[in-house]
């Protein structure tokens, strides 16, 4: 699972049939079915979301994520001080 995943999850606006005309915004079991399927249980004939679940695994693949880019931005930051000081010695030159 990628944050990619999580972002591209489908948000709807839905009614549940037994409380016709109170909306509801959620996303689609199915959807996470296929990103996170422990996610998704079966209640009545239908798919269920853990609202939880989902809320613990999305934060913490973003933290993940969000980690992996600062290292890497800390890798291009030394490269740039590499080349910004390779720079100033050939202009000084």
């Amino acid at each position: 699972m990628s944050i990619d995943d999580i972002a591209n999850a489908r948000i709807v606006n839905f009614e549940y049939k037994q409380y016709p005309g109170v909306a509801h915004a959620g996303t689609i079991a199915q959807d996470w079915q296929q990103i996170i399927p422990n996610t998704v249980i079966e209640y009545n004939g239908n798919l269920c979301l853990d609202y939880n679940a989902i809320s613990i695994v999305s934060a913490v693949t973003a933290v993940r994520e969000i980690v992996a880019l600062k290292e890497e931005n800390a890798q291009l930051k030394q490269r740039l001080d590499a080349i910004e000081a390779r720079l100033q010695l050939l202009e000084n030159a």
